[in-house]
C-alpha cells in the first residue's frame, strides 16, 4: 500500500495498461492481497463490479467459466456507435 500510495504514486497517462494489479504475499500469515490500480478516467461502478467479479473468479479457480475477453476496441466501438450523440445529451442533461 506504501509503495502506490496515490498522494507519491501516478498512473503515467501515456503508458500503457491504465489498469494494473499489484500481487504480493503477507510474510507472517501466507495471506496474498491484491491492489487494484486503475486510472479514473478508465474506471466506473460497472468496470468495478466485473473486474471485481473476475479477479474473485480466477482466485476461486473459476477462471475457465469466464467470458473470453474482447478488445478494447469493441468497447470503444460500443461507446460511440452504439447509441445516437442526442440520447447521450437527453441523459446527461436529465
Amino acid at each position: 500500500a506504501h509503495r502506490f500510495d496515490p498522494r507519491h504514486h501516478r498512473i503515467d497517462l501515456t503508458q500503457a495498461p491504465l489498469l494494473r494489479f499489484a500481487v504480493t504475499q503477507e510474510p507472517d500469515t501466507g495471506r496474498w492481497l491484491v491492489l487494484q490500480l486503475m486510472h479514473h478516467l478508465i474506471g466506473d461502478h460497472s468496470t468495478l463490479e466485473v473486474l471485481d467479479a473476475e479477479v474473485r473468479a480466477f482466485l476461486g479457480g473459476y477462471d475457465n467459466a469466464l467470458p473470453a475477453p474482447q478488445p478494447f476496441r469493441h468497447l470503444v466501438a460500443q461507446a460511440r456507435l452504439g447509441i445516437a450523440p442526442e440520447e447521450h445529451e437527453r441523459f446527461f442533461r436529465a
